[in-house]
């Protein structure tokens, strides 16, 4: 949508404020990989999803996450986003959304 969200840094966290949701997360010292080198530079697909639903399935991904390093691996393909996760007791779980794929 195009409601607006703030974001505000302090020294040690995070916090984005929309209108339905709130994410604090805590800043991390260290070095990086440059992270512009990820993403491409032109960018012409769009994914639109409904946000309830993305909260929920990251919430219930991230419960098997790995504790060190917390990641979620998105893939896209045919209309479904598939959310996949695992931890080093090899437990992984999968959560796939519909979404809109332009």
């Amino acid at each position: 949508s195009d409601a607006s969200v703030n974001l505000a840094l302090s020294q040690h966290h995070i916090q984005l404020q929309a209108t339905e949701f709130s994410f604090t997360s805590r800043l991390i010292d260290g070095q990086f990989p440059d992270y512009r080198s990820f993403f491409p530079r032109n960018l012409d697909k769009t994914v639109t999803i409904e946000n309830a639903s993305l909260k929920q399935a990251l919430m219930r991904a991230s419960i098997l996450a790995s504790d060190k390093v917390k990641a979620i691996r998105f893939e896209i393909s045919n209309h479904l986003l598939t959310l996949m996760t695992s931890n080093q007791e090899h437990e992984e779980a999968q959560e796939s959304l519909t979404v809109e794929y332009e």
